[in-house]
């Protein structure tokens, strides 16, 4: 008993010492990303942008090294307190990998209905190709261009949106190297007698926010050393081994939870423990990301309704184009009237719906 309480003490000291870090680095990378692209005074100017872009996955790349470097230290020095045997570090990963992009073979497949489980289980055997960091930072300036033209936006307002978007690619690819350092960690190390892990909450109260309802049903589950933990946006959860003899993961959830609980209660509409089971999980796959956490009371657009915005049969790509724009006019029109930019945005939609109606059979 007296060991198992040791377990758990040392083990809070390790992840508070990694999610600080994690935490430190995250905002580092945020702050980095925003600045690069805060530069920018003309957002169609392709030097400009290139430029942000460069800055940007410089300060993050970085970010993401630290934190790959620093998880492996936790990872080895957990492992050793849970198992009671030494486990070494197995090296940061190649942080310039951890976006992946479908094939197109895999886009066809799931644009005729399969799921990309099914479809990327057959190319298990092939390398699947990893997004270049530059091109997920392009995206930014992309979407500024976009949104300005398409919903008639101020560019200062587009900007915001871009600079929002930024810093919201840089913590998820610091979540991206904290899981995939896990995930190589323990499939390399293999370490005796242990049977899988589970996530834990106690890091996000070390940073000040309490974890979200998502994270507090999915750490009742465990997961095999091999596969990816699902992940969500702000998503703080760590991670602790569990063995057929001790899960202190699990005690210090448990702890944790009562600290939480009302947050939790409060995102399911009340303080009852019937509320509580309203808040509903589902784990899905990210087209890009991999293994997500997601509300299953919300539409998640998967990468299934990607693929068909992607698909080589144009008649796939613009119904799938026609049902988008139908969808956001609908939410456009009951704002009918509220500002000209939304406005003119009404009028784009409804302009590119005829146009689309137009080709399709």
């Amino acid at each position: 008993m007296a060991r198992r309480i040791d377990q758990v003490r040392e083990l809070q000291t390790l992840i508070k010492a990694q999610a600080a870090v994690r935490d430190q680095q995250s905002r580092l990378a945020q702050a980095g990303a925003r600045a690069a692209f805060a530069a920018i005074t003309d957002w169609r100017d392709p030097a400009q942008t290139a430029r942000a872009v460069t800055q940007a996955v410089k300060v993050v790349t970085a970010a993401q090294r630290r934190v790959a470097s620093t998880t492996d230290a936790y990872m080895a020095r957990s492992t050793s307190t849970i198992t009671g045997r030494r486990s070494d570090t197995v090296g940061a990963i190649d942080v310039r990998s951890l976006r992946r992009k479908l094939p197109q073979d895999v886009i066809e497949q799931l644009a005729e209905g399969r799921t990309i489980t099914q479809a990327l289980a057959e190319r298990a055997a092939s390398r699947v190709e990893a997004v270049a960091p530059e091109d997920v930072y392009g995206r930014v300036a992309d979407h500024v261009r976009f949104v300005t033209v398409s919903r008639g936006v101020s560019e200062q307002q587009a900007a915001l949106e871009g600079l929002r978007r930024a810093a919201a690619a840089a913590d998820t690819d610091i979540m991206l190297a904290d899981r995939a350092q896990v995930t190589s960690f323990l499939s390399q190390r293999k370490p005796r007698g242990v049977l899988g892990y589970r996530r834990v909450l106690h890091p996000e109260l070390g940073s000040g926010a309490p974890p979200c309802g998502l994270c507090v049903v999915a750490a009742t589950r465990t997961y095999h050393i091999e596969e990816l933990m699902p992940i969500h946006a702000r998503c703080r959860c760590s991670v602790a081994v569990l063995t057929g003899e001790s899960d202190p993961g699990l005690q210090l959830n448990d702890e944790d939870l009562k600290t939480v609980l009302s947050t939790v209660y409060q995102a399911a509409g009340g303080n009852t423990a019937r509320q509580l089971k309203t808040v509903r999980v589902e784990f899905a796959e990210h087209g890009e990301l991999g293994p997500i956490i997601v509300n299953a009371d919300q539409h998640f657009r998967g990468p299934d309704d990607f693929a068909r915005t992607q698909s080589q049969n144009l008649e796939k790509r613009w119904l799938a184009e026609l049902e988008a724009l139908q969808e956001q006019l609908g939410l456009l029109v009951g704002r009918a009237g509220e500002s000209s930019e939304v406005d003119a945005a009404i009028a784009w939609n409804k302009k590119k719906i005829r146009e689309l109606s137009a080709r399709l059979p």
